[in-house]
């Protein structure tokens, strides 16, 4: 067996495999034998089948299959000792002229190969880093989500515009009959008069497919479809049975004690203090993920390195589970080339920097998401104990367990770029960031209608 690889250029090259007769026909032979062994034909006793008569029957097919597993091996074997950085994978070239008498049998194997890359980590200007601030009006909105939060339900006899209304909900074609509770909030605006001063036992009617400012809330306070709910036809009658709101908290040391633990706080500046941090704290994630979308961004557009274009599109060709037309394969590679150029930088930094995740850091990925979790629904005092035990918990699931291990890569990749790249820190409030966010999206979604209209 004589296994040599051509150089086609620095990204291409080409495997050729030569087997002679020697190198497989004993494998065949081993391979005949040991069936004629068990093999059971009408006329012979199992394990006196004539050599000749197996040869001729199986023969053929015994040495495609020997020598395909031969093949497949000294490719791998090759790939591994000369420590070939494949992109996709080999693909076997057609050859029309083979023939099974030919001295040797040879095979061929196009490869393409890892570009030489050195990520752009100087870029000539600073990247923008947003820090989202929380100003006077969203801290104010959160303060009043927290003490209605913990207030207390009073039942009163009039509906008044912050009640809670529970009632009996019927419709005319008698598809309906369910008890919901709703706020005047999560009805259209042009019912509220008939529902204002209403008492508990009265009885209003309103047209069927026109009682909800949001369609999509009617499986929970109709129970049935948004596209039944459209449906609709006739009136629903909605009778009272209960008339609630709620009266906030006051803004007190049971309240600061109960939302942020006993002593964390002791007054109402401090109170609103942590509210602002708890906001900014959340939005960080957004400041972040956007600080690494402009940095992917950045080393996609100023990291200069060649692809083997053609012969990964073949790969896609070759690798689909159906078959792909070349223009079904060149549009694929397209609309994924920016990804495959952010893998190929991303994993040089990573080889470069030895950046790499360990169980700790599952661990502690594991336990953040929780925590992140729990306090949005306003459990962010929740005991150790108890985040390390639903940590463990969480990575026990397969699913969770990668997502974990993507969130703890992309943390550690932030915190490279953040150490390596000059940054330009730059306060906005939440409105500003979604306004830079959008005009940046937009800006891109005109390049790239551009572009494509270009290549058109």
């Amino acid at each position: 067996m004589n296994t040599t690889k051509e150089q086609v250029d620095d990204l291409n090259a080409v495997i050729k495999i030569q087997l002679n007769k020697d190198d497989y026909e004993p494998k065949v032979e081993k391979t005949l034998k040991d069936y004629r062994k068990t093999a059971n034909i009408p006329g012979f006793r199992k394990g006196k089948v004539p050599m000749g008569m197996l040869r001729k029957q199986y023969g053929e097919a015994i040495r495609a299959d020997e020598v395909n597993k031969m093949v497949n091996d000294e490719l791998q074997r090759f790939v591994q000792e000369e420590k070939l950085a494949l992109l996709g994978g080999p693909i076997p070239v057609d050859d029309e002229k083979m023939s099974w008498d030919r001295e040797p049998l040879e095979f061929k194997f196009e490869i393409g190969m890892y570009p030489s890359i050195a990520p752009n980590l100087n870029p000539n200007d600073k990247l923008d880093y947003y820090k989202i601030v929380a100003d006077k009006e969203m801290i104010d909105e959160q303060v009043s989500m927290v003490q209605k939060q913990f207030g207390r339900l009073e039942t009163h006899e009039k509906v008044g515009k912050n009640s809670t209304i529970v009632s009996t909900i019927r419709s005319s074609d008698e598809s309906i009959d369910k008890e919901s509770t709703f706020s005047l909030d999560s009805i259209n605006k042009e019912h509220h008069e008939q529902f204002k001063g209403a008492k508990v036992g009265d009885v209003i009617s309103v047209k069927a497919n026109a009682l909800l400012e949001n369609e999509n809330v009617a499986q929970s306070l109709l129970g049935i479809s948004t596209e039944n709910y459209k449906a609709l036809e006739g009136n629903l009658s909605i009778e009272i049975s209960e008339i609630n709101e709620t009266v906030p908290a006051e803004l007190n040391q049971e309240l600061f004690d109960k939302y942020l633990g006993e002593g964390k706080v002791s007054t109402e500046d401090e109170f609103r203090k942590q509210i602002k941090e708890q906001i900014e704290g959340q939005f960080k994630q957004q400041s972040e993920q956007k600080f690494f979308n402009d940095t992917t961004e950045f080393l996609i557009e100023h990291t200069d390195f060649e692809l083997p274009e053609n012969f990964l599109k073949k790969w896609l060709m070759f690798s689909n589970d159906k078959d792909i037309s070349q223009e079904e394969a060149d549009k694929e590679f397209e609309d994924n080339k920016k990804g495959i150029r952010y893998q190929l930088i991303e994993s040089k930094i990573k080889e470069d920097h030895d950046i790499s995740v360990t169980q700790e850091d599952l661990k502690e990925t594991a336990k953040e998401a929780l925590k992140a979790q729990m306090a949005q629904y306003g459990q962010g005092n929740l005991p150790d104990d108890q985040v390390e035990q639903l940590s463990q918990t969480l990575l026990q699931q397969e699913e969770q367990k990668k997502q974990m291990e993507d969130q703890a890569l992309s943390k550690k990749l932030l915190d490279f770029f953040k150490e390596k790249l000059p940054i330009n820190e730059k306060e906005v409030t939440y409105k500003e960031f979604i306004d830079i966010a959008y005009a940046q999206k937009n800006d891109k979604e005109e390049e790239k209608e551009t572009s494509d209209t270009s290549a058109e």
